[in-house]
């Protein structure tokens, strides 16, 4: 038995002792006249209220114990636990470091380990308060520093949208337990070099003051506060986006200072990059329809006004204007599009095909564009009567239009990629009946 313990019994006995006087006491005073002390006087009485002062200790000692007893288990089992998984995980990142690959199986299994590993010690969290933690720096470092494949820019690219899926798979649980142990000074490191599919400055992404140098980032999306929040130098953005918020004209300015690779789009999915590319025309190829969403294998014909895309001359000057000259380019076709600009929803993207490059895709593509929207602002956004898309070749927009409810209908035989937005991928070919 401790000490205090002993002490705490032998204060309560003395307690105890003192009781039993003062009862007997006060009833030799009354002298057994008053019914209360003349009971509470009784041999059993005194026996019991002695007794039960040492015995309220001792029960509370006996609980404080088995907690004691209880945590140091619980402590072990954690222990155990972080042991356990760790050596899993060390074991695999050692793995994926000698074959220089993170195939989808072994990202799983990272993601598999780590959530595992956490639903275990959320049931002991509220006993056990011990800092300790699986080594998700080594994990971050090897999975982070597997350079994509070759053609990752082109949507489409089947080993590319593989590494992107994998690496996002197992990055972004080591990214949020990272980020919650307060370790963010590990995305700095030369070795942590891609990212992919992560939205930076959503829910347990949030990052401050952290320098990015030297980083590739691929289908990344970021929060117009996030970009204020952290610097970027010498990085590499692969057809990214502005998730929400504004850029200021400063910061806009520092990201162009740096690599921009396919199209950088701002919260209004619109490519301030603004990457010019070749025009290319080719022949028809009529299986694909007119407009072709190669994305999922849609035909769009019949989901489109005029049941084909529409060409639409506008020279280099401000945004806005280049709007007006597309809504002003369609109201012209006759296809019953208004004049008004605020009830339309206009994408640009740029043409990717090249005279270089046209082998890799669709024999008889006039144009393939990669547009993109995101699923929670079509669902907020009821003012939109037109979702316009074009592609640009030149002073040429290749311009497909949505009307609301076909739209809706268009969207029902797509899917939502790990951002949460909607790609299109549209292809042009020549109207049969020209």
């Amino acid at each position: 038995m401790k000490n205090k313990d002993g002490k705490l019994l032998l204060y309560s006995t003395v307690f105890g002792v003192f009781v039993v006087g003062i009862i007997l006491y006060m009833n030799d005073c009354f002298e057994g006249k008053n019914l209360i002390f003349n009971s509470l006087s009784q041999g059993e009485v005194l026996a019991g209220i002695f007794i039960a002062f040492p015995t309220l200790v001792t029960w509370n000692q006996s609980i404080e114990q088995s907690k004691e007893n209880k945590k140091n288990t619980v402590s072990d089992n954690v222990r155990d636990t972080v042991k356990y998984y760790d050596k899993q995980l060390t074991e695999l990142v050692a793995d994926i470091s000698k074959a220089k690959e993170l195939p989808l199986y072994k990202a799983a299994k990272i993601e598999y380990i780590i959530d595992t590993y956490n639903k275990l010690l959320k049931e002991w969290n509220e006993i056990s308060t011990l800092d300790i933690s699986l080594d998700f720096v080594q994990v971050l470092s090897t999975i982070c520093s597997i350079k994509y494949p070759k053609g990752i820019e082109n949507p489409g690219n089947e080993l590319a949208e593989n590494w992107k899926y994998n690496l996002n798979t197992a990055l972004k649980p080591v990214m949020r337990e990272i980020i919650s142990l307060k370790k963010e000074e590990m995305f700095t490191s030369k070795e942590v070099k891609y990212f992919s599919y992560v939205e930076f400055g959503a829910t347990g992404y949030e990052i401050e003051k952290v320098k990015f140098k030297d980083k590739s980032f691929i289908e990344c999306t970021f929060s117009a506060d996030f970009i204020d929040s952290n610097s970027f130098e010498e990085c590499e953005f692969i057809n990214c986006s502005i998730s929400d918020g504004q850029l200021s004209e400063k910061n806009e300015k520092e990201l162009l200072n740096n690599t921009i690779i396919g199209t950088f789009r701002d919260s209004n999915e619109d490519d301030f990059a603004n990457v010019n590319n070749e025009q290319f025309h080719s022949t028809s190829v009529s299986e694909y329809g007119t407009v072709f969403d190669s994305r999922e294998g849609i035909i769009a014909d019949n989901y489109i006004l005029g049941n084909k895309f529409f060409e639409i001359e506008s020279k280099p000057k401000p945004r806005k204007e280049i709007y007006q000259d597309i809504i002003n380019g369609l109201v012209s076709y006759g296809i019953g599009v208004d004049d008004k600009i605020n009830n339309k929803k206009i994408s640009i993207s740029k043409n990717y095909i090249t005279e270089t490059n046209k082998s890799e895709f669709i024999d008889g593509s006039l144009f393939f564009g990669w547009n993109s929207l995101f699923s929670e602002k079509i669902k907020k956004s009821n003012n939109f009567k037109y979702y316009i898309f074009c592609i640009k070749n030149e002073n040429v927009y290749n311009t497909i239009v949505f009307e609301k409810d076909n739209f809706s209908k268009f969207l029902e035989k797509k899917n939502v990629d790990k951002t949460g937005k909607y790609n299109f991928y549209f292809n042009g070919f020549k109207d049969n009946e020209e």
